[in-house]
């Protein structure tokens, strides 16, 4: 690559970056793709996780730590970059009928003494039947863990789930 077209990638990239960056997390739609709500689920102690029970819903729920409310704000951001870009794994799974709405998750590990049932962050699609990519919602889940790293879903996991869904869609059994 020369150095003026990674001069210009450079460019794009940081524009998309501040395009696709907002101040504060809300239902959001971009390029139809949608962020429709924010789940936190606190790990707390040794305790046993209950869902729903224990979790917290909303962009901003009482309860939630500072440091998971800035891990789903960072998610929700690179979630939004995703739509900003308009990748062709969404537009493929969108093309074939897909739902476009996606609900985040931040799984808290703060305020927790083990690692039992410790939830890593990735990307799935939860509904009635987990095939059923035309409805039920996309989950983006990120994990702020115990050392204070907060995961994010990666590349890899976004696209083998959309590639998944546009398997499903175009017929092509998955066993």
């Amino acid at each position: 690559m020369t150095v003026r077209r990674l001069f210009l990638t450079m460019i794009l990239l940081a524009a998309t970056r501040a395009t696709a960056e907002i101040d504060a997390m809300r239902p959001t739609e971009v390029n139809g793709y949608e962020v429709i709500d924010a789940q936190y689920l606190p790990f707390r102690g040794s305790a046993t996780f209950r869902y729903p029970g224990d979790a917290l819903f909303g962009f901003y729920p009482a309860g939630a730590t500072a440091a998971a409310k800035q891990c789903a704000y960072t998610s929700f951001n690179n979630l939004l970059l995703l739509f900003f870009q308009n990748r062709s794994e969404l537009k493929s799974a969108a093309e074939l009928g897909a739902t476009r709405r996606f609900v985040m998750w931040t799984n808290d590990y703060t305020q927790s003494n083990q690692r039992i049932f410790y939830h890593p962050s990735r990307i799935w699609h939860t509904g009635a039947n987990s095939r059923d990519y035309k409805s039920g919602t996309w989950v983006w889940e990120a994990t702020q863990g115990i050392s204070g790293v907060c995961e994010q879903p990666t590349d890899a996991q976004f696209k083998a789930a959309l590639m998944e869904a546009v398997q499903v869609l175009s017929g092509h059994r998955l066993d």
